[in-house]
């Protein structure tokens, strides 16, 4: 899309710019149903019942004009004109220009009931409803300016003239939020209105979701706000709450399902998630480790430091720059030439946080991994192969992590898998990861992990594409779901084995070990012996 330039811009939306007068010739007549001359004569006939009784049968066909005669002398819609470039600018020209006089109205009302603390200066019902209708009148010239700007006869310079001005997040931010912001600080009194106030700015943003297109992604998260606001008032009636919470956390999954690297939206989760500590956690791990974090959930997260620390992004620093798991696994800078140093620079020098959290984590790992002959723990051997075998193409990374990793326990986990397959198979060939026949069908952990940076290799294209699934369909956990986990469990272990640096696989005996570099001896499965042979 065409940059504006800042005179053409300036033009468009000048304050000083009057609307052009449109001549009513412009727009299409009025349509004119006058009727036909049969039909004319038929209500004459109706009139005068004495003469021709309608009833009769010999009357009743010539009475009454077919649906084919009808249709071929209706009238034809009259021939749109296209409305000239210069119209459209004079238009937005003059919704501009009111809408900067009710916004600077609105800001000034706002700004001075906020900073009124006086206890006593309580507004009555007739000024809250007049402060409702200056706001209604905002968020109907931002309407009306978003659909002039994109008519279809408008030009690309008009159309990035709602980003360049930031009218989308001005609408949020003068029309909606610093309103309910006053009528949240003005509560239990202002109930009332506040319910109206939602319901207004709720019906007005799911018209802009519909018509206005170009910015679906800001509408979306505007009305899972809009739905937080709308549960957190609802004191009296828990099933109220309750529908209302899922209705936001419908929006912020739809927001988070199109951007799933913003990490802002995870924390909008993570505070519809009070009730579940434990999914709160994670939310709120998730907002700080993708690409784009939200850094305010650091002061969110401080209020739940009983629950446990969610293994791999505790190893990540919660997406700390200065991590060294988080330095190694980034890209190198554009323009630099400098390799990665093993983690022997001081800045890469693991801090004491980073070695409680792995001595955490190798300690957890372990325990759970020791497990694995029961299905619910494949869930979470399947998520922590994912990540170390993201780690494993960073040797700075696996030069901090190898040989703290509990290997062992992992090849013995992984021998365990095989007695379920038959004996003599190519590993190579049998254990891959994804296939091309491959089903799309991803488990409730690949919902998890997506957005996350040690899983954005880890999928492959359009696999989330059915995404728009609900959240309770996404957890559902189906009986296929344990047979799938083995099968990417082997394959993640296969491909961490054909490195031969920490796991190993034996052609000849058809099973993992530990590598003998890592302190640990080779992994002997005592029960190879049973595994059953079919061939």
């Amino acid at each position: 899309m065409a940059r504006a330039s800042d005179s053409e811009a300036r033009t468009i939306c000048s304050q000083d710019q009057k609307p052009l007068y449109v001549p009513e010739r412009l727009f299409p007549p009025v349509l004119s149903f006058n009727k036909s001359k049969r039909e004319t004569d038929f209500d004459h006939q109706e009139t005068l019942g004495s003469e021709i009784r309608r009833d009769h049968p010999a009357n009743r066909r010539r009475c009454l004009p077919t649906c084919a005669e009808r249709t071929s002398e209706m009238m034809r819609l009259p021939e749109a004109r296209p409305i000239p470039h210069e119209w459209l600018v004079a238009e937005a020209n003059g919704i501009y220009a009111g809408l900067v006089r009710v916004e600077t109205e609105c800001i000034q009302v706002d700004n001075a009931q906020l900073s009124n603390t006086d206890a006593n200066s309580r507004l009555n019902d007739k000024q809250w409803q007049i402060l409702i209708e200056l706001h209604r009148t905002l968020l109907h010239e931002h309407h009306d300016f978003f659909l002039v700007i994109q008519h279809p006869s408008a030009t690309p310079v008009m159309r990035e003239v709602a980003s360049q001005y930031s009218m989308p997040g001005r609408m949020w931010r003068h029309g909606i939020h610093s309103f309910l912001e006053l009528l949240r600080q003005r509560l239990p009194s202002s109930l009332e209105h506040m319910l109206a106030f939602l319901s207004l700015a709720y019906g007005m943003m799911t018209l802009l979701y519909e018509t206005v297109l170009d910015f679906q992604d800001t509408w979306i998260e505007c009305l899972g706000d809009l739905g937080r606001y709308r549960m957190a008032i609802e004191d009296s009636d828990n099933t109220e709450r309750e529908i209302w919470r899922g209705v936001s956390r419908r929006w912020y999954s739809m927001a988070s399902d199109e951007s799933p690297t913003t990490g802002r939206l995870y924390h909008h989760h993570a505070i519809l998630a009070r009730q579940n500590p434990l999914q709160q956690l994670y939310y709120y791990i998730k907002s700080l480790c993708v690409p784009i974090p939200f850094s305010s959930t650091r002061e969110s997260m401080m209020a739940l430091y009983y629950i446990a620390i969610s293994l791999s992004c505790s190893l990540l620093g919660y997406g700390s720059e200065s991590n060294v798991l988080m330095r190694a696994i980034s890209k190198r800078p554009e323009g630099t030439d400098a390799a990665v140093d093993r983690g022997m620079t001081p800045e890469a020098i693991p801090d004491e946080s980073f070695k409680l959290s792995l001595d955490f984590a190798k300690r957890t790992i372990t325990a759970v991994i020791r497990r694995s002959s029961y299905d619910n723990t494949l869930s979470f051997a399947y998520s922590i192969l994912v990540f170390m075998n993201h780690l494993t193409r960073h040797p700075a990374a696996m030069f901090h992590l190898g040989n703290s990793y509990p290997w062992k326990e992992t090849a013995d986990m992984l021998n365990v898998l095989l007695l379920s397959y038959n004996h003599g198979y190519d590993g190579q060939r049998y254990f891959r990861l994804w296939r091309k026949d491959q089903v799309l069908r991803p488990l409730p952990e690949d919902f998890a992990m997506r957005g996350l940076p040690y899983s954005a290799d880890h999928f492959p294209d359009r696999w989330f594409r059915n995404g728009n699934m609900d959240e309770d369909e996404r957890n559902l956990e189906l009986p296929s779901h344990s047979e799938e986990r083995k099968v990417r469990i082997l394959s993640l272990g296969w491909r961490i084995a054909t490195l031969n640096e920490w796991l190993i696989w034996d052609e000849d005996t058809q099973l993992f070990s530990a590598s003998k570099g890592q302190g640990v001896e080779p992994c002997q499965h005592t029960g190879a012996d049973k595994r059953p042979n079919h061939d």
